[in-house]
């Protein structure tokens, strides 16, 4: 994959990152919702992700409790015809002064879009989430999808069509987030 784009500079690290903001709007209870254990496989199955999508995962490596979850992510990608594009790579929105990182931009069933990988429950602040990475991105025509991995070999492909409102609504919590830092 020599077009695959991996990383990339933070430009304005004091701006507030997308979940920073839903935590402290209320939407999440920040980082420490999630129990460690969670996060460290999250963090892990980035990796696993992301090594297999330039071609040099030794699948060997992988922690047998960790393999359902890589078989899921191996029948996503055939059976979305899934082009990464972009993985884990910085964005940031210039007029309302946020940051955030993608896990992947990609194509799905030929289809531009944004995509955050999650190994937990859907949440009800997944689309804001995804909502926000596609207004940095700015690209025209670009669909949303949570893809959940539930580590038993399958996945589930959650799209978030409704990006008008969810757009909308991620602006006001941006606006009354900032309104709140400066004001109350």
């Amino acid at each position: 994959m020599s077009d695959l784009i991996v990383g990339g500079e933070i430009k304005h690290p004091d701006w507030p990152r997308v979940t920073a903001v839903l935590a402290e709007m209320g939407f999440i209870a920040g980082v420490e919702f999630m129990p460690e254990e969670a996060k460290i496989r999250g963090r892990i199955l980035h990796k696993i992700f992301q090594y297999d999508l330039e071609g040099v995962l030794n699948e060997s490596t992988i922690d047998s409790r960790l393999m359902g979850y890589y078989d899921g992510f191996k029948k996503f990608k055939v059976e979305t015809d899934f082009v990464p594009l972009e993985l884990e790579v910085p964005v940031e929105h210039p007029l309302l002064l946020y940051r955030g990182t993608p896990d992947c931009i990609g194509k799905i069933n030929g289809d531009l879009a944004v995509i955050d990988w999650k190994s937990g429950a859907k949440q009800k602040w997944h689309p804001l989430q995804l909502a926000a990475y596609r207004a940095c991105k700015n690209k025209g025509p670009m669909k949303r999808f949570g893809v959940i991995f539930p580590g038993n070999g399958k996945y589930k492909l959650e799209p978030y069509d409704n990006h008008r409102e969810d757009e909308r609504a991620w602006s006001g919590l941006v606006y009354a987030y900032h309104w709140r830092k400066n004001y109350a």
